[in-house]
């Protein structure tokens, strides 16, 4: 099994909230006031995002910052799981 950090998590979902809303890096740096540089280096893995800075940028996205800790894929299976439990014990 493959161990992802929580970092790892975040800068996967910002770049893919970065490419879903069509919006570069550098209106993200702008709206959230993380500079360029710093952006870019956490979105390389070279640093992890501070929570504060998760903050500022779920906030820039309108999403809960819990989305930006959340690996989608494992969030679609427990969907399922949970719903293929309840077919079937109806």
């Amino acid at each position: 099994m493959n161990y992802v950090t929580r970092s790892e998590i975040a800068t996967g979902e910002i770049r893919a909230l970065l490419g879903r809303n069509r919006q570069a890096i550098k209106e993200l740096s702008h709206c959230t006031g993380i500079s360029l540089s710093t952006l870019n280096a956490r979105l390389l893995g070279k640093r992890g995002f501070t929570i504060d800075e998760l903050d500022s940028i779920a906030l820039f996205f309108g999403v809960p910052l819990v989305v930006l800790l959340q690996r989608r894929d494992l969030v679609a299976q427990s969907s399922a799981s949970s719903s293929d439990v309840a077919e079937r014990v109806s």
